[in-house]
C-alpha cells in the first residue's frame, strides 16, 4: 500500500468553528484598536483632563483589552458581556443615585468638557458640587472605558459607520476650532490643536476607512491573502502613529513637528473666519494675523455707525493679541483658561473684570478723590462726572470685522450683560451668531484715559482702606494671572529687542520692572528715531520673524508694526502688555456728534495700539504711531508708577532702576535639566526598543495567524484523506498539552493513555484507512473526525490554567 505521511509538526489550531473561520478577528482587533486609541487620545487633548499620560493609557489599552476580548466571540463572551452589562448597571446607578466615587468623577469629566464648550449649567454644576479627589476621576473614566470599548465593538458589528463618522467631525471641529460646528458664543476661542489630537483624528478616520474597505472585501470574497496584508499594513500604519506621537511627546521639537499642522490650522481658520465675520473693503486691520500685510489703504466708507447719549471720544478695542506667533498674535490658548478657571470663578462672583476694572475702580475711589488736595477742581469734577453720568452707546456694525465686538476701556457694563457678547476671553470680547453680532448697546463712563494717572495716585493712597479691601485682593489675584501670561517674547524676538534697545530682558521673578515713565521714554526714543512710518510697504509672506524684519530690516511700517513692536518692547522691560486693533471715537468727531443721533466711524478710523497693564489700575492703551500721538488726549501728567511688578503687588512706590546684569546659571536648575534629559533619552531608547520587540511579535503574530488560517483551510480539502490526516495531526498537537504522546512510534498506545476512550477506536480505523487504503472516503468520515476533534479541544481546554490558555493561544498558536 502507498503510504501518507502523518505529520504533526504544525502545531497550530483554533477553534474551527465556521463563523470564526471565516470572519477576520485580527482585522477587527486593529480596526478597533486604532478607533478606540484615536477616539481617547483626541478626548484627553481636546478636553485636557486631569490624568497624567500613564493614566491615559492605562485607559486606552482597558478600553481595547475589554474590546477585543468582547470582539472573540468564544464561549467565554456571554459571561464577559454580562460582567460589562453589570459595568453599565453601575455606572448608570452610580449617577442617578449620585454615588461619589462614580458620581464625582462624573462632574470631573463635564467640568473639562464644559471649560471647552461652554456650557452654563454644567460649569455651575461642576463649581457647586465638585468636591473629590482625582481618584475618583480615574474610577469613572475606567468604568467609561469599559463600556466604550464594548460599544466600539458593537458599531463595528452593526456597521454603525456614520456614528463613527460624527465623533470623527465633532473632534476635527474642536482640533480647528469648535466655532466651526457650533455657534461662537458657546465654543473656544482659540483651541490649540496639537499634533496628539490631529494624530487622534488620523487615528479614527483611518480605523472608519479601514472597516468600509474591509467590509467591500468580504462582501466581494476577496482572498484571505488580501485581507492578511490588510492586517499587516493597518498594524505597521497604527504604530507606526502611535511611535510618531510618543516621539512627540518625549523628544519632539514643537516648531519642527507642530509648525505644518498649525500652519493648515491656521489657513483654514482664517478662510472661515472671512467668510463669516470679514469686513469687506473698511476692514484694513488684519485681526493678528500678519502673513499677506501690504500696504495699508484706509477706507472713507462706513465701518461702524455709532449713537452715543453724549458723544465722547473713546478707544474702541476689538480684536486683542496676547500671544505673539512669529507671524502674528492671537488670543491665550484655552489650557491657559482651565487651569486658572477658579481664578476667573471668583472674581466674576466679586464684581472684578479687567474689562470694566478702569470705570469700576474711579466710582470707589471717588470719596478718597473727593479729599486729596493733590487733584484739581476740574480733573475732581471730570472723574466724578465718569462714575455719576454713565453715557448709553449702540454700536451697528455696518462693515467691519465682526468676531468681536469694539468697546471702551471706559465699560460700565457687565459684558454678559450686553447681547451678542461671549466673554470666554480676558483680552476680548468675541461676538455671539454665525456671523457675529450686527448691533450691540452698553453704558460707559467719559473718557478716563487722560486723567487715570490721577486715578492710579489715589489708588496708591488708599489701597489699605478697609473699603478697597476687596478690590485690593481680587487685583492682586488677577495681577499674579497677567505677570504668568502677558510677558512671554520669542527668544529670537527678545535678541532683536536688546539688540536694537541696547537693554537685556529683565528678570521679573524679584517683582521688578522698568519704571513705566522709562519704558515708554526708552521705546519712544527708537521707534522716532530708528522707524519711519509709511503706509507702504512690502507684502509681508511669514517667511521671517514680522518683528526682527521689522526692526532689523525694513525699519519702517504703520499702526500694526509699531504696536507689535511695543508691545514686545514692554514685555522685555518686565511689563505686560498686549496688542490691540479696534477703532478710534477721536476728540473731532465727539465735537461733530449731536447727542441721540448716530454718526460714522470710518473704515479710516481703524488702528493698532498696545495697552499695557498698569499694576492695581488695569489696562491703559498706549500710542506710538507717529500719525496718532496726538490725536487723543493723553495724561498730562507723567504715569504714576506708584505699585507694581510681578504677582500680589510686589514692589515699592519709589521703585529702583533694574540692574542689567545677566541671570546667572542656577546649578540646581542645571542638574535637574540633565536629569530630564537623562530620564527623556532613556525613556526614548527603552521605548524604541520596546516599539521593535511589540513590531516584531505583531508581524510574527500575522505570520502564524495566515499559517494557521492555511492549516485550517485544510481540513476542508476535496481529497477527504488528506483532510483526515491533518486534523488527525491536530488532535494529536491538542493531546501533548494532556501529557499525552506517541510512545515508541506506536499510536495505539495513545489509548492507553486517555481518560475517555470514547470513539476513539473508530477515529484510528478511520485514520488507517485514510493513510493506507487507496479508495476515496465518504465526507460522513471527515465530519467523524471533525466531531472527535472537537471533543479533544474542549477537554484539553477545560484541562488547562490560564497561564496555559494564554501559551496555546499567543506563544503556540495552538487554539
Amino acid at each position: 500500500m502507498k503510504s501518507k505521511n502523518i505529520t504533526n509538526s504544525d502545531s497550530i489550531a483554533i477553534n474551527i468553528d465556521d463563523e470564526i473561520l471565516n470572519k477576520d478577528y485580527f482585522g477587527n482587533l486593529i480596526i478597533g484598536s486604532l478607533l478606540i486609541a484615536g477616539f481617547f487620545i483626541s478626548f484627553f487633548n481636546v478636553f485636557e483632563t486631569g490624568l497624567n499620560n500613564l493614566e491615559n493609557a492605562t485607559i486606552i489599552v482597558l478600553s481595547i483589552l475589554v474590546f477585543g476580548i468582547t470582539t472573540y466571540e468564544n464561549r467565554l463572551f456571554k459571561y464577559v458581556s454580562y460582567g460589562i452589562f453589570g459595568v453599565f448597571i453601575l455606572l448608570l446607578a452610580g449617577l442617578l443615585l449620585k454615588m461619589d466615587f462614580i458620581y464625582q468623577g462624573f462632574l470631573m469629566t463635564l467640568n473639562d468638557v464644559s471649560d471647552k464648550i461652554d456650557v452654563t449649567f454644567l460649569k455651575n454644576l461642576n463649581r457647586l458640587k465638585v468636591t473629590a479627589s482625582d481618584v475618583y476621576l480615574m474610577i469613572f473614566m475606567v468604568l467609561f472605558s469599559i463600556v466604550c470599548g464594548f460599544a466600539v465593538r458593537a458599531m463595528l458589528k452593526k456597521g454603525r459607520i456614520l456614528i463613527l463618522l460624527i465623533v470623527n467631525v465633532f473632534f476635527a471641529g474642536l482640533f480647528l476650532d469648535t466655532r466651526i460646528i457650533v455657534p461662537k458664543d458657546s465654543a473656544l476661542t482659540d483651541f490649540n490643536g496639537s499634533i496628539a489630537t490631529f494624530i487622534g483624528i488620523t487615528l479614527m478616520v483611518s480605523a472608519v476607512l479601514m472597516s468600509i474597505i474591509k467590509h467591500n472585501m468580504e462582501k466581494e470574497n476577496t482572498g484571505s491573502t488580501n485581507k492578511v496584508l490588510f492586517t499587516v499594513a493597518a498594524t505597521v500604519f497604527g504604530i507606526s502613529f502611535l511611535g510618531f506621537l510618543a516621539f512627540y511627546y518625549l523628544f519632539g521639537s514643537q516648531a519642527d513637528l507642530d509648525s505644518p499642522v498649525a500652519n493648515l490650522k491656521e489657513s483654514i481658520l482664517n478662510y472661515i473666519d472671512d467668510a463669516r465675520y470679514g469686513g469687506g473693503v473698511t476692514d484694513s486691520m488684519p485681526q493678528g494675523n500678519f502673513i499677506g500685510l501690504s500696504k495699508l489703504e484706509l477706507s472713507e466708507d462706513m465701518a461702524l455707525k455709532v449713537t452715543m447719549s453724549q458723544p465722547e471720544s473713546l478707544y474702541l478695542k476689538g480684536f486683542t493679541g496676547s500671544v505673539y506667533t512669529g507671524t502674528g498674535w492671537k488670543d491665550l490658548d484655552s489650557s491657559v483658561y482651565f487651569k486658572n478657571q477658579d481664578l476667573f470663578y471668583w472674581l466674576a462672583k466679586d464684581g472684578f473684570s479687567s474689562k470694566t476694572q478702569l470705570g469700576s475702580l474711579n466710582s470707589k475711589l471717588l470719596p478718597f478723590i473727593a479729599k486729596d488736595e493733590e487733584i484739581s477742581d476740574d480733573t475732581k469734577s471730570v472723574l466724578n462726572a465718569a462714575a455719576s453720568e454713565p453715557i448709553s452707546v449702540e454700536v451697528e456694525n455696518v462693515n467691519a470685522y465682526s468676531g468681536c465686538l469694539y468697546l471702551p476701556y471706559e465699560l460700565n457694563s457687565e459684558v454678559s450683560d450686553i447681547s451678542g457678547a461671549n466673554n470666554f476671553s480676558d483680552a476680548l470680547t468675541l461676538s455671539k451668531g454665525i456671523t457675529g453680532c450686527k448691533k450691540y448697546s452698553f453704558a460707559t463712563s467719559k473718557y478716563l484715559i487722560s486723567s487715570y494717572p490721577f486715578i492710579a495716585g489715589s489708588y496708591y493712597k488708599a489701597s489699605e482702606k478697609k473699603e478697597l479691601k476687596k478690590y485690593k485682593k481680587d487685583e492682586e489675584n488677577y495681577n499674579k494671572f497677567v505677570y504668568e501670561n502677558y510677558l512671554d517674547v520669542p527668544k529670537e524676538a527678545d535678541k532683536a529687542i536688546e539688540k536694537v534697545l541696547g537693554v537685556k530682558k529683565i528678570d521679573t521673578s524679584k517683582g521688578k520692572h522698568y519704571l513705566y515713565e522709562d519704558a515708554s521714554a526708552l521705546i519712544t526714543d527708537f521707534l522716532n528715531n530708528y522707524i519711519t512710518y509709511s503706509r507702504r510697504i512690502n507684502t509681508y509672506k511669514g517667511s521671517t520673524d514680522f518683528l526682527e524684519d521689522f526692526l532689523l530690516s525694513s525699519a519702517k511700517g504703520y499702526s500694526v508694526h509699531y504696536a507689535t513692536a511695543a508691545a514686545l518692547m514692554y514685555r522685555h522691560l518686565g511689563i505686560p502688555s498686549r496688542y490691540v486693533e479696534g477703532y478710534l471715537i477721536t476728540p473731532g468727531m465727539e465735537r461733530d456728534a449731536t447727542p441721540g443721533v448716530a454718526f460714522k466711524v470710518k473704515g479710516a478710523s481703524a488702528h493698532a495700539w498696545v495697552e499695557i497693564y498698569q499694576d492695581g489700575i488695569g489696562w491703559i492703551p498706549m500710542e506710538f504711531t507717529p500719525p496718532y500721538v496726538n490725536i487723543m488726549e493723553r495724561p498730562s501728567a507723567t504715569m504714576t508708577s506708584g505699585k507694581g511688578g510681578k504677582g500680589e503687588g510686589a514692589g515699592e512706590a519709589e521703585e529702583e532702576e533694574v540692574t542689567q546684569e545677566e541671570e546667572e546659571k542656577d546649578p540646581e536648575k542645571e542638574k535637574q535639566e540633565k536629569q530630564e534629559l537623562a530620564v527623556k533619552w532613556t525613556a526614548i531608547i527603552g521605548g524604541s526598543v520596546l516599539g521593535l520587540l511589540i513590531l516584531s511579535y505583531v508581524v510574527f503574530f500575522c505570520l502564524k495567524r495566515r499559517e494557521l488560517k492555511k492549516r485550517l483551510n485544510s481540513f476542508k480539502d476535496v481529497n477527504v484523506s488528506v483532510a483526515i490526516g491533518h486534523i488527525y495531526a491536530y488532535i494529536l498537537d491538542l493531546l501533548k498539552y494532556n501529557k499525552i504522546i506517541v510512545k515508541g512510534g506506536s499510536h495505539l498506545l495513545i489509548k492507553d493513555q486517555l481518560e475517555d476512550t470514547t470513539d476513539f477506536d473508530e477515529v484510528f480505523k478511520i485514520v488507517n484507512e485514510a493513510v493506507y487504503s487507496n479508495h476515496s472516503l465518504e465526507e460522513n468520515a471527515r465530519e467523524k473526525l471533525l466531531g472527535y476533534l472537537d471533543k479533544t479541544r474542549k477537554y484539553t481546554l477545560k484541562k488547562q490554567n490560564i497561564f496555559k490558555k494564554f501559551k496555546m493561544r499567543f506563544v503556540d498558536f495552538i487554539i
